[in-house]
């Protein structure tokens, strides 16, 4: 097992107090914040993700790791070192519709312990507001978080309207419902400029770095390449077969459902579960 592994472990489990004994252990044994963040946190958050995606966790699993994770991040903070600023400004911000801000907060804070200096305009902004910050500030890039599938259509309103002010700055979207592949085919069209879909907040340091950096145009080229790629092989994918009308009822079920011998299956937690300072059913 590795030093990692218990505050993984309390994380899944929506173990808040656990999580926080842990992250404190592990401070006290020398091990770096970033590393908790990086080893623990992330890691944890990238199995919740997979889990909940897959439907082998719901809605209350998910906040109450969420509030985990947020409990031993703000424990965390204190003992971060302070970023610079130097590398690039950047304008990070859950977008209108949607409350979901854990991995937009573990984001931020890797961000600024690796030298840039982030906005974070909270949950539920605005397009205006991030694009009037953005451009009020001299942004260098612009992130957008979201967990639900509208924050989608949201997210290519915010390129759309980016393409329409006549922005120049990349766009970088996250979140548990955001892919590549709708990235490319739905996002990235609505705006002339680069638009990076990452998967989580282990990728955002390096992309970002490479957005801002010398190798700036070579990223973007081969980024776009890839983009291209995704949405020709969508182009190319064979069609869904339509039965007509009649064929289609000819198909009906036709046999019998006995209710008798159903066994619903059991949750894995019942009745009303404490996540903060509300209850979620």
């Amino acid at each position: 097992m590795n030093e990692y592994q218990k505050i993984y472990d309390a994380i899944i489990e929506g173990d808040e107090d656990k999580a926080l004994e842990e992250a404190k252990t592990l401070l006290a044994q020398g091990v770096p914040p970033i590393d908790i963040i990086n080893q623990g946190l992330i890691t944890a958050m990238e199995e919740i993700g997979r889990l909940y995606k897959e439907e082998e966790i719901f809605i209350p699993e998910m906040m109450m790791a969420a509030q985990a994770v947020t409990e031993v991040i703000n424990t965390l903070k204190p003992h971060m070192p302070a970023g610079s600023g130097s590398r690039g400004a950047i304008v990070i911000g859950t977008v209108e519709g949607d409350i979901h801000d854990i991995g937009k907060n573990i984001v931020g804070v890797v961000l600024g312990c690796n030298g840039f200096d982030v906005n974070d305009l909270g949950v539920m902004v605005p397009c205006e507001r991030i694009l009037d910050v953005a451009e009020e500030t001299g942004a260098d890039i612009v992130m957008l978080s979201g967990l639900i599938t509208p924050s989608l259509e949201e997210m290519a309103h915010v390129a759309g309207e980016m393409e329409r002010r006549g922005m120049k700055i990349p766009l970088m979207v996250g979140g548990a419902t955001t892919s590549d592949l709708h990235t490319a085919l739905k996002i990235a069209p609505q705006y002339s400029n680069p638009v990076v879909h990452t998967v989580d907040a282990s990728q955002v340091v390096p992309v970002a770095s490479a957005l801002v950096g010398s190798g700036k145009e070579s990223f973007v080229s081969q980024y776009s390449r890839h983009q291209e790629e995704l949405r020709a092989g969508y182009a190319e994918r064979k069609p869904i077969e339509v039965l007509p009308l009649v064929e289609a009822r000819a198909r009906a079920w036709k046999g019998s459902l006995s209710w008798e011998e159903y066994v619903p299956p059991v949750p894995k937690l019942l009745g009303n579960v404490l996540v903060g300072d509300a209850f979620v059913h």
